[in-house]
């Protein structure tokens, strides 16, 4: 039952991933080199999801059952959390970029 209920909030929360990565990358390191960081951080991803299969199979067998690989799991994503949390907010542009005149008419 356990698994099948991190199956579901897994896939059910996967898209941000690629909508919000990109974004929160360019906005901490600038869109200079947003697109090298945000590779470093899609390659993280993937090593990522090669180890955790054989890891996985390893704290299962060390411990006897899958208890073990998801409440690992469930730390990592409290730490994941708590990071959220604790980060500095990106800073906001310092000027605001004025909208075009038929943007604004349209807007009224």
């Amino acid at each position: 039952m356990m698994f099948t209920v991190t199956l579901v909030l897994t896939f059910f929360t996967w898209g941000e991933v690629y909508s919000l990565f990109p974004a929160t990358v360019g906005d901490y390191f600038g869109s200079r080199n947003a697109t090298a960081n945000y590779g470093v951080v899609y390659t993280a991803k993937g090593v990522a999801s090669i180890l955790a299969a054989p890891v996985a199979a390893l704290l299962s067998e060390r411990f006897g059952s899958w208890d073990a690989v998801f409440y690992g799991c469930a730390v990592l994503a409290l730490m994941a959390a708590v990071g959220a949390l604790v980060l500095r907010a990106a800073p906001l542009p310092k000027k605001a970029i004025e909208p075009d005149a038929a943007v604004a008419q349209v807007a009224r």
